[in-house]
């Protein structure tokens, strides 16, 4: 797993690839060497905390690829979450549990086809994320020396 830093402030950079880094070995992230995450902290519009995006457009069906995008100002606890639960949202790609057709708009969740209409909350790509971004983010907290 690399984590290529785009943004913010050094020091920003430096605690949030401290923390993408062990949220990675924790969600067994780091044991994919292809795997390339480009983590960029920038002003994000309409609220969001974190977006996590797709972009291995090469090899869609072993997506290797991943753009996450972090709301920069956030305090180091809720930056934390963001980083955890977008990073749910990377091995949910990897292990394939989560497949989008980009061409279709099609979503499937483990083998299960997701309406569009879904409500945000009750996707269960998201439902997940929700359950595991705060536990997550305080073993993460815990290890790395920040």
């Amino acid at each position: 797993m690399y984590i290529e830093m785009v943004g913010g402030s050094k020091t920003q950079q430096t605690v949030a690839c401290a923390i993408a880094e062990e949220a990675g070995r924790i969600l067994g992230l780091r044991r994919y060497s292809s795997l390339w995450i480009e983590l960029s902290l920038k002003k994000l519009k309409g609220g969001y905390h974190g977006l996590c995006s797709n972009e291995d457009i090469e090899t869609p069906n072993k997506p290797r690829y991943f753009e996450v995008f972090i709301e920069k100002k956030l305090s180091l606890m809720d930056m934390a979450v963001a980083i955890c639960h977008e990073l749910v949202h990377v091995r949910q790609y990897v292990k394939r549990d989560m497949i989008e057709d980009w061409y279709t708009g099609e979503v499937k969740w483990k083998g299960r086809k997701i309406s569009n209409n879904t409500k945000y909350r009750e996707q269960p790509w998201e439902v997940e994320a929700f359950a595991l971004e705060t536990e997550l983010a305080n073993q993460v907290l815990e290890r790395v020396k920040i």
